[in-house]
């Protein structure tokens, strides 16, 4: 070919003068020549100048148009070849030019062919995404059509209606217009008609309107117009063989998609077969630069995810995924196949998900497609597929790790996948499903009936509707019989049991073949469960518990080892053999309920909330009958409590997962005491199973001071995730061409979490940091007890005990008058007092406060205290009360016994912790502070919108901000103003001076949230809209913070019952937030009261010497409270010389945090 170039080079050169028509025509045939050589060699240097030698041509012809026409033709095709070979959108354009010019001087013989190639690259700009969108492929439809109303030549015409036919199809794929489907499938079949046998394109034609024909396919799902399409195409690589075409393996990609198709409708295998070693034989014989290689890799992924459905190959699956892989790091995001290739890589992720139940897959699934549709227009063919699949990917986390999130973002996409298609797709049933599925689910999470009832109709309508989709009737079958159940469960009615029985068995029957046979056993079983625990009849009870039984035990016999269903199963097995065994006494069910239960708990890939379920059930159904057994179940049953609380959980999250084992710790620390083992093995038990969600913030708050000095980039590391962590949140990402947005900070927040994990598997490998972030020792604890004795008071159903920390040892003390009914029923009578007491009832008040204490010091604090005493020397005991459960509300520090006048006020310096884990972290944060500076930060709220006033608030924030000018810079906030403040204490002016805050008061209202302990709140000027709550405080991190004193109502105490344990409330959150040592109430207190207690607080502190003396605090608060206490005995008239019953109402609320 250069041989060739260069004789025409020299032609060129002969000829006289420097233009004219002779030189004109040889610039074309020179350029027509480096053109073919160019494309043959992939050069674009030589295709660059066969463009700029035609350009030549093209400028010598101005006078001569039919020639320019022909020239101009060239040049366009010259610079559409350019442009594919470059990815140059500018050529591209310039060849649309060069065409339109062309097309204006054209002669009638020449105008069809320019109208054809003009068309053509209209096309190819629109499928490029370069410019034009949507009306460029109009444009491109109307030349087409012009083209063939210019008399085309029987070689041209066919090339039009091809090209119509495949443009039309690009529209329907943007806009959904059927009548474009129709039509291109019109022009298509044309084209076919319109060519010979001997046409050099005809193989074209026939693969064209074989895809054209399977598009159609999806609209009107008959299996004769896909039959019909897999005809075409393989008459379309039969003649391309024989012609050695180019495009055969664009072709063979073709054919093999819809033999998969035909494969995913009949679940034929010889068609899977067929498709999967053609693309085996076409990838092996291009190289990945052929343009058919990208769709070829990509189809034969897709078949190998299908095999791996049909069959389980593991290989299957991981071929897929690698092949894919590879896919993603060729291409961009400019690719047309690039949603449709993240897609299928992000659905290959979940299958691997369904039978492995790595929750690391769906992570990267769930940010894949989140990634993918945030750049994903709408009216992209792939859009529905993508939303849809995001919705499968975030319904399977949800079911892992119980985010709200994710499960509302499920349900909105699926209605975005379902909304993007018309009812007459074949698609439109695997969304209504989809969408069917995450209804479902959200029921199950608020109850909803309406959702229910959506759901089956979704699903019902997925059943009935007119569809070829027959291998996924079973799975549909098989959800749809799971709502019905759980409609059943909910309304008992028998309509709904027999359609439910119904489907259940239909589903087993048209699976009978099936390697997924056990998902439809799984459900019918789940539905006899269910039905069993509704039938009162016995006989009737037991025949119901019997099938479920069978068909579990079938259904998990048959299932993949850790496939994601199999720990929900195994719950309900063992579920149906308690229930047997309770009925009958059957032994053999209580063994196989025990053995499946713990089989789920010890199941790596079960989800959390199962594994702890089954390891719950299994502790209840052994109970005391085997002490030994129970406590190794409750062992494990703890061990896998704090999995429910991961920290890529939100907080409300959190709280939700941990709640629904409320007390669990406390009866299984009990019960490792009745087997016998160490005490050490019941605090640890205690430590690990309440605070949970505390422990894991106090992880990302630890020292790093020794790790900076062993690997200080490490140390960086840890402290940038803790960061990460504890942010709030990241903005939303925007979706493409909408206001719509998908939230990327829980996928941030996730990836922060496993780095996390790693960098501290990372730490533990040190020398010396073994036990970085581990459970303290023995000998931990017991450091810790040195300046008081810490103790923990755990009460259970059938014992109850003192678990006492101190620094020589550790020991229980057995309190066997402190029985958990008096103290369920002493709780609920507290909350009951206190929340009705006014001025008319606290006389009442005071009465049940009193009985309460004498209680308290008979079944508690007398005990301790006598055997703490023994051989011991001490004026007064120091003791931290950890309380779990129900004992975490009451006043262990103002036990007293009316009769005998003794009481812990007078021997005990009481103080309080939420966990063991809590106050190391207090310990700690003392230790880094000391010799810090700092302000005081006095805040009043003397009136609080919408509240009762305050009127010794102002006085007791003045009287301490007198008390500490010498000693350091103070700060006052008051509502309304006052002298010395200025400001109105607000949520973000109070937040930002704690800043700089080493001593905090906050004189003002306060509320415990019943409901949701994390927004327990002060009540301070802007309260109504911008409450300071838990979770507020929670997350500060505070450098300069020493002691806060919280004279608020309720600061020191939480209401929500299920998660007492927890500790979240305002003064744990002061704490966490940085300072160690905390004042709070247990209850609403008088504000002048309150004005007293902390007056006398901060002059016992104040030393002579003019320094406050912090280690204190603990002393001075008792010196305050019992001077309140003996005043309360005396009349505040002056008149009146005889001593009252005191008032614990008044006195007793107040408390310490800290040792």
């Amino acid at each position: 070919m250069a041989d060739v170039i260069q004789a025409m080079e020299v032609a060129l050169e002969a000829l006289p003068g420097r233009d004219g028509p002779d030189r004109a025509a040889a610039l074309n045939e020179l350029a027509k020549a480096q053109w073919r050589a160019a494309l043959q060699e992939h050069d674009s240097s030589l295709l660059q100048e066969a463009i700029s030698t035609i350009q030549q041509a093209v400028a010598m012809s101005e006078e001569i148009p039919n020639k320019q026409a022909g020239y101009l033709n060239n040049l366009g095709i010259f610079l559409a070849d350019f442009a594919s070979m470059k990815k140059s959108a500018a050529a591209l354009e310039q060849s649309v030019d060069a065409l339109e010019r062309g097309n204006r001087c054209a002669p009638d013989h020449l105008r069809c062919t320019l109208l054809l190639n003009l068309a053509n690259t209209l096309r190819t700009q629109y499928e490029s995404r370069s410019l034009g969108g949507i009306n460029g492929l109009n444009r491109a439809i109307s030349t087409y059509r012009d083209g063939l109303d210019a008399k085309p030549t029987p070689s041209n015409k066919p090339k039009l209606l091809n090209g119509l036919g495949v443009s039309l199809l690009d529209r329907f794929e943007a806009r959904h217009s059927l009548q474009d489907l129709q039509d291109a499938c019109d022009a298509a079949r044309k084209a076919v008609e319109e060519s010979d046998e001997g046409h050099p394109f005809r193989a074209v034609f026939l693969n064209n309107y074989a895809y054209v024909l399977s598009g159609l396919f999806d609209y009107e799902p008959s299996m004769d117009i896909l039959n019909i399409s897999i005809s075409w195409s393989q008459e379309a690589i039969d003649i391309a063989e024989e012609q050695q075409c180019s495009k055969l393996p664009l072709f063979v990609a073709n054919l093999a998609s819809s033999l998969i198709r035909r494969h995913r409708i009949n679940n034929s295998q010889s068609d899977l077969g067929d498709a999967i070693e053609m693309l085996e034989s076409t990838l092996a014989s291009i190289v990945s630069s052929d343009p058919a290689w990208h769709l070829s890799s990509l189809t034969h992924s897709l078949a190998l995810q299908y095999r791996f459905e049909s069959f389980g190959a593991p290989e299957d699956i991981e071929a897929c995924i690698a092949n894919l892989t590879e896919l993603r790091e060729q291409l961009t995001e400019q690719e047309p196949l690039w949603p449709h290739i993240q897609s299928a890589f992000a659905s290959a992720l979940i299958r691997r998900c369904d039978v492995n139940a790595m929750v690391g897959d769906l992570d990267t699934a769930v940010r894949t497609l989140k990634d993918t549709a945030d750049n994903l227009s709408e009216e992209n063919p792939y859009a529905s597929t993508v939303y849809g699949d995001l919705s499968v990917a975030l319904l399977a986390r949800f079911e892992l790790r119980g985010s709200m999130d994710d499960l509302n973002l499920s349900r909105s996409t699926a209605q975005k996948a379902l909304n993007l298609l018309p009812a007459t797709s074949i698609d439109y049933t695997i969304a209504l499903a989809t969408c069917a599925s995450a209804l479902l689910r959200s029921y199950e999470e608020t109850d909803d009936d309406a959702l229910l009832n959506h759901a089956i109709d979704f699903y019902e309508d997925a059943v009935t509707h007119d569809c070829v989709w027959s291998r996924l009737r079973p799975g549909r079958l098989t959800a749809l019989g799971f709502a019905l159940q759980l409609r059943y469960g909910r309304h008992k009615r028998d309509v709904d049991w027999r359609r439910c029985s119904d489907v259940c068995q239909e589903a087993v029957d048209l699976s009978a073949d099936s390697p997924t046979l056990y998902l439809s056993l799984g459900q019918k079983g789940g539905a006899f469960l269910e039905k069993a625990r509704a039938d009162a009849d016995m006989s009737q009870r037991a025949i119901q518990l019997h099938q479920a039984i069978s068909s579990l035990e079938q259904s998990l016999g048959l299932m993949p080892a850790h496939h994601s269903n199999r720990a929900p199963w195994l719950n309900n097995l063992g579920l149906a053999c308690e229930m047997l065994y309770k009925d009958s006494g059957d032994q053999k069910a209580y063994t196989t309920a025990l053995a499946r239960y713990v089989e789920a708990a010890e199941l790596p890939t079960g989800a959390p909330l199962q594994r702890v379920t089954a390891a719950y059930r299994a502790l209840v159904l052994v109970g005391r009958s085997d002490i030994q057994e129970s406590s190794k179940l409750a062992l494990l049953a703890i061990r896998l409590l704090p999995t429910l609380s991961p920290r890529l959980l939100k907080g409300q999250e959190q709280e939700s997962m941990i709640s629904m084992f409320s007390g669990l710790g406390s009866y299984g620390a009990a019960l490792l005491l009745e087997a016998g083992h160490d005490i050490v093995d019941a605090v640890n038990a205690l430590e690990t199973s309440r605070g949970v969600m505390n422990s894991l913030l106090i992880d990302t708050r630890t020292d790093l001071t020794a790790l900076k000095e062993r690997d200080e980039s490490l140390a960086a590391q840890f402290a940038d995730l803790c960061f990460m962590l504890e942010s709030k949140s990241d903005p939303p990402s925007q979706l493409a061409h909408r206001g719509d947005s998908l939230d990327m900070s829980s996928e941030s927040r996730i990836a922060a979490a496993k780095a996390f994990d790693d960098v501290v598997a990372e730490i533990r490998e040190l020398d010396g940091f073994h036990d970085f972030l581990q459970p303290p020792t023995a000998a931990e604890y017991q450091a810790l007890a040195v300046s008081s004795h810490i103790v923990f008071l755990n009460v259970a159903s059938f014992r109850s005990d003192a678990l006492v920390i101190s620094s020589e040892r550790m020991r229980k003390i057995s309190l066997p008058k402190l029985k958990l009914e008096d103290a369920v029923k002493r709780a609920n009578s507290l909350t009951e007092a206190i929340r009705n007491d006014d001025a008319t009832t606290r006389m009442a008040t005071n009465d049940h406060i009193r009985q309460l204490l004498s209680w308290l010091w008979a079944s508690v604090v007398n005990p301790i205290q006598d055997e703490l005493r023994r051989n011991i020397d001490e004026a007064k005991l120091r003791i931290c009360w950890i309380s779990t459960g129900i004992m975490t509300n009451f006043p262990i520090h103002a036990a007293a016994d009316k009769a005998s006048g003794d009481n812990a006020m007078d021997i005990i310096i009481s103080s309080y912790g939420t966990t063991i884990k809590a106050i190391k972290f207090s310990q700690q944060r003392l230790a880094q502070i000391t010799g810090r500076g700092g302000q005081a930060l006095l805040v009043s709220m003397k009136e609080t919108p919408g509240e009762k006033s305050l009127p010794f608030a102002e006085e007791e924030a003045e009287s301490l901000l007198s008390l500490l000018r010498p000693l350091m810079p103070g700060t006052m906030l008051s509502y309304p103003p006052s002298q010395s403040g200025t400001a109105a204490p607000t949520k973000r002016s109070v937040l930002t001076e704690l800043n700089t805050a080493a001593i905090v008061l906050l004189s003002c209202h306060g509320v415990a949230d019943h409901d949701e302990p994390s927004l327990s709140r002060l009540l301070l000027s802007d309260w109504q809209s911008e409450p300071l709550t838990v979770a507020d405080v929670t997350a500060q991190r505070l450098p300069c913070a020493r002691t806060a004193y919280l004279s608020a109502c309720h600061a020191a105490v939480g209401r929500s019952a299920d998660l007492l344990d927890e500790g979240i409330h305002l003064a744990a959150a002061f704490q966490l937030a940085g300072f160690p040592q905390v004042v709070g109430t247990l209850w609403q207190v008088n504000d002048r009261r309150a004005m007293q207690v902390s007056r006398r607080v901060w002059e016992v502190l104040l030393a002579e010497d003019g320094r406050l003396k912090y280690e204190l605090l603990g002393e001075a608060l008792n010196t305050a409270v019992r001077e309140l206490r003996e005043s309360t005995k005396m009349s505040e008239d002056e008149d009146i010389d005889m001593e009252f019953d005191d008032e614990p109402f008044l006195w007793a609320s107040f408390v310490y945090m800290g040792l």
